[in-house]
């Protein structure tokens, strides 16, 4: 038996009646198949490409505003910077106004002691001690410094509450250049090591402070003292009293705030005492 060349189609007709009876041929057949899978797919890739291109137009939408975010924040620098060069030039200007130049303001802006700094600026890399450099520091009593030898104690009772901290310039964080010893007020502050009184002063954020030279090398600060027991060029040993334990400056509480010093640059008092300060 052959294959048929039409194929029947019967549809039933509604409220009983007689159903009605098509004869298609085969090809007529096969073509409207082949037509419903072909729109078909038409229509899958229209709504993938529709799809496709919403997705495109938010990607378009969020780089267009990281571009405007790039473009704003470049503007902002180019302005800082604008704003840099021009601080710059009325320094130049009122440098020149002086007689001065950049090299012998800085100079001329060494402070006496490490600790003349801005209130509220305190720097690990700060210039040496009393702004001068080693070769011209004199023993006070006559004679040539001889280069002195690290603190071997702690300089008053308490603990230790802030210890000694880098500070990262590149980043704008500030250091803390010493160790912070909680304690007693009036509670007694002595030498960490034989030296002679360089510098005795008052600031905004250390309060009364004393620096202690301990001969070339070495200089240690002891600040947010309540009063000073000693002056300028007085010789100290190991162990003396030179202040009372206060809260001066910007101490929270009654503390000693111990720096330590050598060849210019701000150490950890950790590096060269052992152990704990003495309990209160």
């Amino acid at each position: 038996m052959g294959t048929p060349r039409r194929t029947r189609v019967t549809i039933g007709a509604d409220g009983g009646g007689r159903p009605r009876e098509f004869r298609l041929p085969r090809p007529m057949l096969l073509l409207l198949g082949g037509g419903l899978v072909v729109t078909w797919v038409v229509a899958a890739l229209l709504v993938a490409g529709v799809v496709r291109g919403r997705n495109h137009e938010a990607r378009i939408a969020e780089l267009e505003r990281e571009l405007a975010a790039a473009r704003a924040e470049a503007l902002a620098a180019s302005a800082l910077r604008e704003e840099l060069d021009r601080t710059r030039a009325l320094q130049d200007d009122l440098l020149a106004m002086l007689g001065l130049t950049r090299a012998t303001a800085g100079a001329d802006a060494q402070a006496d002691s490490v600790c003349d700094l801005p209130a509220g600026v305190v720097s690990v890399d700060a210039p040496p001690p009393s702004g001068v450099t080693a070769p011209d520091i004199a023993d006070p009593h006559g004679g040539q410094a001889e280069p002195g030898a690290p603190p071997s104690r702690w300089p008053a009772a308490g603990v230790i509450v802030r210890g000694f901290e880098p500070g990262d310039p590149a980043r704008g964080r500030e250091g803390h250049p010493g160790v912070d010893i909680a304690g007693t007020e009036g509670a007694k502050v002595v030498a960490a090591a034989a030296g002679d009184v360089d510098f005795v002063g008052e600031d905004e954020v250390l309060g009364k402070y004393v620096e202690i030279r301990h001969g070339l090398d070495w200089v240690t600060i002891y600040a947010n003292c309540q009063s000073i027991k000693v002056g300028p060029g007085h010789h100290v040993r190991a162990g003396e009293q030179v202040a009372k334990m206060g809260r001066t400056g910007r101490a929270p509480a009654p503390q000693l705030h111990f720096q330590v010093w050598r060849h210019g640059v701000a150490v950890d008092p950790r590096q060269y005492i052992s152990g704990e300060p003495a309990a209160r």
